[in-house]
Formats: C-alpha cells, structure tokens, sequence
C-alpha cells in the first residue's frame, strides 16, 4: 500500500468518524478530540513509511531499526564520527607570549637626550622600541584630536597607563604623558582607545 493510499484512508476514517458522531449527537469536544486522535495517527504512519524509505524498520512494539548500509545507518555513523572528532578535537590555543630582547644596536638613552615616542594615526608609536638607562624618564606626545594612550600591558614589570591623551581643540601644543622607568628589562605597552592598533616598548638597561 503506497502512503497516497495510507493517507487517502486515514482521511476518509477521519471523515466517517466525524459524521458518525455528529448524527450520534457528539458534542464538539468529543468530535475534535476523536480528530486528533486520527492526526496523530495520521503523522506515525508518515513517519513509519519515511523510516522505512531510508532502510529502516519498525518491530512489533513500534521500535525503530535501521539496516546496514541504509541512509539511516549511514546518518547514525556520520553524526557518531561528527561527536568522536569534536570530543578529541584540541583546545583553543592560547596566544604566545611575546618576549622583546633588548636591542643590541642604536643608542641606549638617558634623560640629557630627551627620548619622545611621537603617537601617530591608529595609536602608531614612533619609535616602536626604544632604549633607556634605569632612571631616565620617557615623554609620550600625541599631536592628534584623536584620543590614543600610553598604557603598559599586563604582566609587565614596569606598569603606567597616560589615559585618555589627545590635543584641545584650540590647544597648539600636543598632549604629553611622561614616565620615569626604575626597572630593568624590555616593558611592552600599547594604546588602550578603540581602533587603536599600535604597540610598543621600552628596554630598560643598568
């Protein structure tokens, strides 16, 4: 029997019923419940011959089985392989950490020299490393109406943060940050203001 005729007969069930109760004098819930009833049986046997269609099929206490090679068991195994691969599939990997060596060319600066790292456009810093003797103050100037920072990155020996640095809007000068640097080592740090990309560093030697 193909699932037309299925269908065909359920409906034609479903209409005798729904006759039969009304001359029976049925009240309205009964019929509609008498319906829903037919609708659920209506959706298994859909169900069933879909099941069926993919190679599987249902015993005797309405159990469904799938047959080897079937689409349906081919879909159970996809979908196992999916769940084996994910549960063994490797974490995130956490960003490496970057070490700065101190450079081992250009001049080491003391405060006689004034070292200034200029904050471009995107929070750019110019120069992006600079060298330093322990006790020599570094300037930071941002010339620009937009605001950028100063501001050393988690974990660093040395820690500062200029906040917001941008020059008034009828100010001539730039806005200026300093820092006196004690620690030895090379101290990254970075721009802390959306859209901000630049990163630096301030090697510090004895």
């Amino acid at each position: 029997m193909t699932l037309k005729t299925k269908t065909f007969s359920v409906v034609a069930i479903s209409l005798i019923v729904t006759l039969i109760a009304v001359a029976c004098g049925e009240s309205t819930e009964n019929v509609i419940a008498t319906q829903q009833a037919i609708n659920r049986l209506e959706n298994t046997q859909i169900a069933a011959s879909a099941t069926i269609a993919a190679g599987g099929s249902i015993d005797t206490e309405g159990r469904i089985t799938v047959g080897e090679g079937s689409l349906a068991a081919r879909a159970q195994t996809a979908v196992a392989a999916t769940s084996t691969a994910l549960s063994f599939a490797s974490p995130t990997p956490t960003p490496t950490e970057v070490v700065i060596e101190v450079p081992t060319d250009g001049p080491v600066l003391t405060d006689a020299d004034n070292p200034t790292v200029q904050i471009g456009d995107q929070g750019a810093f110019t120069p992006e490393i600079i060298t330093v003797k322990v006790g020599t103050t570094v300037l930071w100037e941002n010339p620009r109406r937009s605001a950028s920072s100063s501001a050393s990155m988690d974990g660093e020996a040395e820690q500062w943060n200029s906040g917001a640095m941008s020059k008034g809007t009828f100010s001539t000068e730039p806005a200026r940050f300093s820092h006196t640097f004690t620690i030895p080592g090379c101290h990254r740090y970075a721009s802390l203001f959306s859209g901000d990309s630049g990163e630096g560093a301030v090697c510090v030697v004895e």
